[in-house]
């Protein structure tokens, strides 16, 4: 709710991690989902953490993207500095470069060929223009819930019955070394990556990450222990 093509929701305090976490639970049920390989990028994985100490069966395996345990306050205070704050563009040419300009330090190696790809992703559209992505009211909920995700060490440990990818951007000031080393040491089963060049949150275009994300869920996958074959990316 209040991202993507979803409503806003009229209460922005509806924007919590608990109000989330029962969204995805009752789309898993509608749809009979259990034992799933859940990818979750920042608040996702939040929200995988989540799931896993409250409905523990519904999760098969995990990718959690640049998010942990502990989130460092320094990449909380900059995102919070722009959600909801930034004025919308008025051509797509203009919604790639502010992308960019914003985000050029954490994401240096990206072209100007994909800051139009991850505009596209970033914002709706209207008119053939430019809309905006989320509601600009989630950043009142972001500031108020803040506190209460930055330190999730048992519901990470929930996940300690699944396998778990952690993936980190080299340049995250979201996601620290220290977490992931702390991470390593608290999870039996975990299989981590590092995508050089890439802040928070690394964006998963590269074939590289979407071989490695499948071979990961593939080979945790109890439906296919034993077949071999090759996975290909599409990018």
């Amino acid at each position: 709710r209040g991202r993507g093509l979803s409503e806003f929701d009229s209460d922005w305090k509806n924007y919590s991690v608990m109000v989330e976490l029962n969204d995805t639970i009752d789309f898993m049920s509608l749809a009979g989902l259990a034992h799933a390989g859940i990818v979750g990028t920042s608040r996702g994985g939040v929200i995988a953490m989540a799931m896993a100490a409250m409905r523990p069966t519904l999760i098969g395996a995990v990718v959690l993207n640049d998010i942990g345990p502990v989130i460092e306050r320094d990449g909380l205070a900059r995102i919070l500095a722009h959600v909801g704050r930034i004025p919308l563009p008025s051509t797509w040419r203009d919604a790639a470069e502010l992308s960019a300009s914003l985000n050029d330090k954490i994401f240096p190696a990206v072209s100007d060929a994909q800051w139009m790809q991850i505009a596209r992703q970033w914002y709706n559209e209207k008119n053939d223009r430019p809309a905006r992505g989320y509601d600009p009211n989630l950043a009142k909920a972001l500031s108020l819930s803040s506190d209460a995700v930055s330190h999730m060490w048992p519901q990470f440990e929930a996940l300690a019955r699944v396998p778990v990818m952690v993936i980190r951007g080299a340049l995250s000031d979201l996601f620290s070394t220290d977490t992931l080393d702390a991470m390593r040491r608290r999870h039996p089963n975990i299989t981590t990556l590092t995508v050089e060049n890439q802040g928070h949150a690394p964006l998963l275009m590269a074939d590289a990450s979407i071989a490695t994300i499948g071979e990961f869920l593939f080979h945790t996958d109890p439906a296919t222990v034993g077949v071999h074959t090759n996975l290909y990316a599409v990018a």
